[in-house]
């Protein structure tokens, strides 16, 4: 049966599925059978050949770049049906479709698109595709990926407690994560709805800072206390204070904050760090 499809997809002028590796890798070590199972022996491209493209760790690439270059032969000539492009390789992919007349499907894993990779690709348009992403991922933020799916209206998909290498494990079953919808992403990053979610927050701090109330129920009751303790201090650290009411925001709106473009991240640090001064003012007030 497997010989049947290669046959097929030979006579419809379809190539095998292919990737574009991430930093400090090689195309094999990407795990895709059979294409990339075979060492390339040079940067150019001929239909039917073996292996997938070995690129440089170079940074801050541009058009021009011998990367950017080879993956547009690659795609031209090779033709993958199904493309997975990884960290870096997910940068190079956005920068070659631009000038590739071919286009394959691409699962897009972590792409490390806004690290500085490579140059001019702030406003992507390729949209066939979906994208994966851990929610602990320490060296691409799942945000980058929110908002290029909101660039693109590529569907996201997350995978709980996931980092940016085992994200990997992944790479040809996105539907095993959590979808999140662009209408939902959307919502996560209207100003208007943080807005309305941090309101409820402050009520809540503020009614427990002035009672005398001392529980210890969940985690969102261990920050109130905390904040309360801090408040109180003869010198509070405002940073803790700012910490222990992110902690309920987290609590009551999981993965929200992954989710949330950084300016946005931001802002709502911002409005944090003022109600935190508000409540130490009032808390100086009634204590002179």
């Amino acid at each position: 049966m497997k010989l049947l499809l290669e046959n097929w997809r030979i006579f419809l002028n379809e190539g095998p599925d292919a990737a574009f590796h991430g930093f400090k890798m090689k195309p094999t070590q990407m795990r895709v059978s059979p294409q990339c199972d075979t060492i390339p022996n040079d940067n150019q491209w001929e239909a039917g050949e073996a292996g997938c493209p070995q690129f440089t760790n170079d940074r801050g690439i541009g058009a021009e770049h011998e990367d950017i270059i080879e993956a547009i032969e690659f795609l031209e000539n090779i033709k993958p049906q199904h493309l997975i492009a990884y960290s870096r390789g997910g940068a190079i992919a956005l920068a070659a479709l631009r000038e590739s007349g071919h286009s394959p499907e691409i699962t897009f894993v972590a792409p490390a698109w806004k690290r500085g990779w490579v140059d001019g690709i702030e406003n992507p348009t390729f949209s066939n595709g979906v994208i994966i992403h851990g929610t602990r991922d320490d060296f691409v933020p799942l945000w980058h990926s929110a908002e290029l799916s909101l660039k693109t209206g590529m569907p996201l998909y997350v995978f709980k407690g996931l980092g940016h290498v085992n994200i990997l494990k992944y790479k040809g079953n996105p539907q095993k994560g959590r979808e999140f919808t662009q209408k939902q992403i959307r919502y996560i990053n209207s100003t208007e709805e943080i807005q309305a979610r941090l309101i409820p927050i402050f009520k809540l701090v503020q009614n427990f800072v002035n009672s005398s109330e001392e529980v210890d129920i969940d985690t969102e009751t261990d920050d109130l206390n905390f904040i309360r303790d801090e408040i109180e201090k003869e010198k509070p650290d405002v940073q803790k204070i700012i910490k222990y009411m992110k902690n309920i925001y987290d609590f009551r709106h999981q993965h929200f904050w992954e989710l949330t473009i950084k300016p946005l991240q931001n802002k709502i640090l911002q409005r944090l760090y003022q109600f935190a001064l508000h409540m130490i003012k009032v808390e100086k007030q009634e204590v002179s």
